[in-house]
């Protein structure tokens, strides 16, 4: 059992970003004790799937079908109030459970409520317009080895690919649902449930694709004017938070512009001094400061 575990360990391994992880974990296989240690927590450790949709006949089975391949422990679809045939389709599905719940405009608090309906040690979420573009794999492998590298809590993350870019997000999608829930309107970031700061976020080659950046999903569900003012709305809540500014849209940036607050909100989360200076050492330095950076460009390009 221990040679067809560590196979699957090798399988994983490719995965994985971080060079330093990859040793660590090339160091545990050597390790008969730790390799046993890892496969007991493998199969004693559960993993399942939990979605929100709303209004998605046209992609929610096809979404599935490709998730099933992926062999979870559970399959929890939470309808948001469905008026086409999304519920229909669910139904169809003989290895997802269907539960409900009343939309509310706050994606954290969305899916913190849909996850309470597992009872899995582990969550993967997927938005209901995402399909895997990487083959199959026994994602708890990849949970169980890096729990057992790892110190402190963590998040794995996907690689979220659009139509016609080459851009691509890496939100979190896998996380221990006892000690880490979701803190945001929309864009959400995992935090740990005791510190309340955000999770370690391991970054993965898995790769899903985003239907739901295609125009039409876009202009159906209005997520420009929405994610625009539940962003605003973040801004408000966390004004320190580089991460509300960092995900703001082109339309909501220029909003602000009119407004002529754009300036003085991204050059705070982007410099030392509140203002661009070519002092050497003037760039915060922080998990979002590429993504400000680009966006500043485009402002002073702009105007």
């Amino acid at each position: 059992m221990i040679d067809e575990f560590l196979k699957e360990i090798n399988k994983i391994i490719p995965l994985i970003k971080d060079s330093a992880i990859v040793e660590q974990i090339e160091e545990m296989k050597k390790s008969e004790a730790v390799l046993l240690k890892c496969l007991e927590y493998y199969q004693n450790t559960t993993l399942g799937l939990v979605m929100i949709v709303k209004n998605q006949e046209d992609l929610i089975s096809d979404v599935l079908n490709a998730v099933n391949d992926f062999n979870l422990d559970d399959y929890v679809v939470v309808d948001t109030g469905s008026s086409d045939k999304t519920v229909e389709n669910l139904l169809k599905l003989n290895f997802v459970r269907t539960e409900y719940l009343p939309w509310e405009e706050n994606y954290g608090l969305m899916r913190n409520r849909a996850a309470e309906f597992s009872s899995m040690d582990w969550v993967m979420t997927l938005d209901s317009d995402e399909i895997f573009l990487t083959e199959p794999l026994d994602l708890k492998v990849l949970v169980s080895v890096l729990y057992n590298v790892l110190e402190k809590p963590f998040a794995i993350n996907f690689e979220q690919h659009y139509n016609k870019t080459s851009k691509y997000g890496i939100p979190d999608r896998i996380y221990s649902r006892k000690t880490e829930n979701f803190v945001g309107m929309v864009h959400e970031e995992l935090r740990n449930k005791e510190t309340k700061e955000a999770v370690m976020s391991i970054d993965t080659r898995i790769q899903i694709i985003n239907k739901g950046s295609e125009i039409k999903q876009v202009i159906k569900f209005d997520k420009e004017e929405r994610y625009k003012n539940l962003l605003f709305q973040m801004i408000k809540i966390e004004p320190d938070n580089p991460r509300w500014i960092a995900f703001l849209s082109n339309r909501a940036i220029e909003t602000l512009i009119i407004n002529e607050q754009y300036e003085k909100l991204i050059c705070k989360h982007l410099f030392i001094t509140n203002k661009y200076s070519k002092r050497i050492g003037n760039l915060k330095i922080h998990k979002y400061t590429k993504m400000l950076l680009e966006k500043y460009i485009w402002f002073c390009c702009k105007v």
